[in-house]
Order: structure tokens, then sequence, then C-alpha cells
């Protein structure tokens, strides 16, 4: 597990990194999910999806164009809040 863990910590932070944050949340995920009880590399793991979580939110959150019909901005904005909601619930 514990080279799970540190291959999903260097991938999921180049990941981060070059903001593909797709990516990046499935890497910190499957480390965490390697040893969800490790005290050691379970806080930073979430830590570390939570923020690329936020990240992906707020780009989500800017590319929806102010023009766009109101239903296409609503699916826009409800997978902003599912990303944050995922943030607040650490999952």
């Amino acid at each position: 597990s514990t080279a799970i863990i540190n291959q999903a910590l260097t991938e999921g932070g180049k990941a981060f990194e070059a903001k593909n944050y797709d990516l990046a949340i499935a890497k910190f995920e499957e480390g965490y999910q390697a040893d969800p009880e490790f005290a050691g590399s379970a806080p930073v793991l979430l830590n570390n999806k939570s923020l690329a979580l936020l990240r992906r939110a707020i780009d989500r959150y800017n590319l929806i164009p102010k023009d766009a019909a109101p239903t296409a901005r609503l699916e826009a904005l409800s997978n902003v809040k599912k990303d944050l909601m995922d943030v607040v619930d650490g999952s």
C-alpha cells in the first residue's frame, strides 16, 4: 500500500500542477483507498483531493457563460455545487 500511496501522491501532485483536476482527484482517492486508516497519509490525500475539488469547482464556475440559457446555467451550477459539497463532506 505504501507504493500505491507514494505513486498516487506523485501523480496526483503532477496532475494538480497541470490543472488536470479530474486526474488529480482520482489519484488522491486511489491513494486514500489504499490505506484509509493510516494517519500518515490519509489526511494528506483527503486534503489534496479537497483542494483539487475546490479548484475544479472554481474553474467550472468561471467557465459558465454569463449569457447562458437558464437551464444550461442551472446544470453547470449543479456540477459546481456537487464539487463543493464533496469538499464539505470530505468524499
